[in-house]
């Protein structure tokens, strides 16, 4: 099995802003992923990238082909079977913190090309080093951890960077 996964920091608008371009350049299949509130019906639906109607969705997968999931038995099936798919987790973005965010894929064999082309495409603007710091005032430097400009922004104006899980929050400089 093979796969890339990356972990970052970025504004909403800015992913979405993203996926809006490559959706549009490279005729991408794209699914906003809805399970809480459940709604059997609307799991999985095909979406069209616009900021307005991205806002509900913090799971995206971007395909090559179509995906027919209408029940949780069978999104936990495609979840787990899944391969050659883009996923992309979308952090929490309130205004007061700021959640990181993962793309990645997995695959059986080959990753497909056009997706190791997106994920890069997407880090290249990316800044590169942060210190992490736990709640009892613990700091190391993470020379690997990425984010965007706009999340450079929002901690500058003192919105907290925070991690998926935990209390540790991030200081970029």
């Amino acid at each position: 099995m093979k796969k890339i996964n990356f972990q970052f920091h970025a504004r909403y608008c800015e992913i979405t802003q993203f996926l809006q371009s490559v959706i549009e350049e490279n005729a991408i299949k794209v699914y906003g992923v809805n399970l809480f509130p459940y709604c059997r019906e609307d799991i999985l639906k095909h979406i069209y990238i616009h900021h307005s109607e991205m806002e509900r969705y913090k799971f995206i997968i971007l395909s090559r082909q179509n995906i027919e999931i209408g029940a949780s038995e069978q999104y936990n099936q495609f979840i787990s079977e899944s391969r050659r798919n883009l996923f992309i987790t979308i952090g929490e973005d309130n205004g007061t913190e700021l959640f990181d965010s993962a793309m990645g894929v997995i695959s059986d064999d080959v990753i497909d090309k056009l997706w190791i082309k997106i994920i890069n495409q997407f880090k290249k603007p990316l800044l590169k080093g942060a210190f992490v710091t736990s709640p009892n005032g613990l700091s190391q430097y993470y020379p690997n951890h990425r984010y965007s400009q706009g999340a450079k922004r929002a901690y500058d104006n003192a919105v907290i960077i925070r991690a998926r899980a935990g209390w540790n929050h991030f200081e970029l400089r």
